[in-house]
Parts: structure tokens; sequence; C-alpha cells
């Protein structure tokens, strides 16, 4: 018997439809370390299959986000913000992955985040788990001044918590952040992309890949 193919868990119109999506409809879970845990295993350690067919079936609304002329007033709040940012660096390695276009909005993720930065807005809109998502377009980038401000703020993604445990787990996770910055000091840029982009890889990258 064929099997079924996995229907989009969700419509993304609106932010508020790309948060519940991403993080959950119960925000006050988001300080609970048990549903970070089971967060981080499906952004990050399994492959999730509704997710992925979510994202694809929204490749155009991705492309519309990536457009900031086009947006309405509620995209440009601090909630917007992150879930542009969510469509713009996450949704995009899902719906078209292996292709150029996985990595095209990066920037205008990368910006997006700085622009939050400026405004005052990373400690004092968002949660942790969300700073660590927010961190993500600034560790994606090949750009290695991105790479300096994350640094920074990867070690204070706890700031304002006063749950230890919430504490000792994003201090975990600085490492894994930092292998990001470890790999774009060594290269100037991702290895990983370049068969995606149509670059040739240097000796030094060949052994890196294949290690």
């Amino acid at each position: 018997q064929p099997r079924r193919r996995q229907r989009p868990i969700m419509s993304l119109a609106t932010p508020q439809d790309i948060l519940d999506f991403w993080f959950g409809s119960d925000r006050s879970l988001l300080n609970e370390v048990s549903h970070i845990k089971h967060l981080f295993g499906v952004w990050f350690f399994r492959t999730n299959p509704a997710v992925e067919t979510t994202f694809i079936a929204e490749a155009a609304q991705i492309d519309k986000l990536s457009d900031a002329s086009s947006l309405g007033e509620e995209w440009f709040t601090a909630e917007g913000i992150l879930a542009r940012v969510v469509m713009l660096d996450q949704g995009t390695r899902t719906a078209f992955r292996g292709t150029p276009k996985a990595f095209a909005y990066d920037d205008i993720a990368k910006e997006l985040v700085l622009d939050i930065i400026q405004k005052g807005w990373f400690f004092d809109k968002y949660l942790p788990v969300e700073r660590q998502i927010l961190c993500l377009p600034l560790l994606h980038s090949e750009d290695i001044h991105a790479h300096r401000v994350a640094s920074e703020l990867v070690h204070r993604l706890s700031e304002g918590t006063e749950n230890p445990e919430l504490v000792q787990m994003f201090k975990s996770n600085v490492s894994f952040l930092a292998e990001h910055t470890q790999v774009v000091e060594k290269f100037g840029r991702y290895p990983s992309r370049n068969s995606a982009l149509g670059r040739t890889n240097t000796p030094e990258e060949e052994e890196y890949l294949a290690s």
C-alpha cells in the first residue's frame, strides 16, 4: 500500500500562525526546559515530515516575506519580525533545500536581527529560546562580523531568567553554536554550501567535507 503523503500542519498566513507553528501555541511553555528540549529535537536533530511539508507548501509566502515593501504593519512588530526570521532563515533551508535559494534570503534575515539589536528589542521583547532562533541568521552568515555579534549574544541568551536549569541548558548550547563560527573563521565561508551554490572546493575544504 502506498505511503500516505504528509499534509502541511497549517497555513502560515500571519505572524501568529508562524510563531504557533514553530514554537507552539502556548507561549508559557517557552520557559519550560522539557518543551524547549522537544523543540530543539524537532528543529535541529530529527527530520519532521509535517514540518518539512508545511514549509515547502509555504514557499510562496517565504518569497513574499522577503519583500518588506509588500508587508503590512503586523510584520514589523517584535512578533512579526521574529516570524519573518523563522521563515527567511529556517523555512528557506527546508523549502529550497539543495538549491542556491536555500541561502538567498540569509542577508535579509541577518539585517532583521541586527535591526532588532539596534532597537534594543533582543533582550526586552524575546524569551531565551526565541533569542536563540534570532542568533541563527548571524551564525548562518558568511560575514565574520555577524559572528562576532552573535558570539556576544549567545553567552547571554538566558539573561533575565532565574530558572537555573534553563540557564544551564542555554550555557551548554554555547559550544554547539560556536561551531558555526569556527568553520567561517577557518574557511571564510561554509564549504557545505559550495555544491548548492556552484562554488569550487579548495583542497582544504575537500578534506574537511570528507572528514
